[in-house]
C-alpha cells in the first residue's frame, strides 16, 4: 500500500482559485501525489530540461576522466613523469648545442642527419641515466627516491658521450634510415 492511501485514492487537483476545473487557464496544477505538493504550469518542462543538462554534464565529465592515462592520474608518478620530460628536453638542448661543431666541421653530412643524429643521443643519454638512476633506487635504503635531476656531473658525462661518440665515426655520419 502507498503511504498516502490506496493507489487509486489521490485528492482532486487543486488550483489558485480563480475558477474551478480542468480548463481554468493559469494558475497551478497538482503533480497528483498525495504530498499535497504544488508545481506551477511549465515548470516540469524546465526541470526536464535542467535534468537533462545535468546529465549531459556528467557525461561529458566521465568521458574526460576517462581519457587521462592511467599513470598520469596518480600525483606522484604524474610528477615522475613530468620532471623526466623536463629533464629529456634539457638533455635535447644540450645535445644540439654540443653537436653544432660537428655540424660546422662537416662530421654530419646534412641538417636531416644531424637532426637524426641528436634525436637518437638524447634518447641515448636518458636511456643511460634512468638505468643509472634504477641500480641507484634498487641499491639505496628504503625511503629514499632516485630521480632524473640536471647537474654539472650529467652535463660533463652528456659532453664526454658525445665526444667519444663522434670520434668513433669512421667518416661522416650519414642516417641509415634517410639515405636514398
Amino acid at each position: 500500500m502507498a503511504m498516502g492511501g490506496l493507489v487509486g485514492n489521490n485528492p482532486p487537483a487543486r488550483t489558485n482559485g480563480h475558477g474551478g476545473g480542468s480548463g481554468s487557464g493559469g494558475g497551478s496544477i497538482s503533480t497528483g501525489l498525495t504530498s499535497g505538493v504544488e508545481v506551477p504550469q511549465g515548470q516540469g518542462r524546465n526541470e526536464r530540461k535542467e535534468q537533462k543538462e545535468r546529465d549531459e554534464a556528467r557525461r561529458t565529465k566521465e568521458k574526460e576522466k576517462a581519457k587521462i592515462p592511467v599513470a598520469a592520474s596518480a600525483g606522484s608518478k604524474d610528477k615522475a613523469v613530468s620532471s623526466e620530460k623536463k629533464f629529456r628536453k634539457t638533455v635535447g638542448t644540450y645535445v644540439v648545442k654540443y653537436l653544432k661543431k660537428y655540424l660546422d666541421e662537416g662530421k654530419v653530412k646534412s641538417k636531416d642527419d644531424f637532426k637524426h643524429l641528436a634525436r637518437k643521443l638524447t634518447h641515448l643519454i636518458v636511456e643511460k641515466e634512468q638505468r643509472r638512476m634504477l641500480v641507484k633506487k634498487a641499491s639505496s635504503k628504503k625511503g629514499r627516491s632516485a630521480e632524473l635531476k640536471w647537474n654539472e656531473k650529467v652535463k660533463d658525462k652528456l659532453i664526454s658521450f658525445v665526444d667519444e661518440y663522434m670520434d668513433k665515426l669512421p667518416g661522416v655520419y650519414e642516417a641509415k634510415s634517410l639515405k636514398m
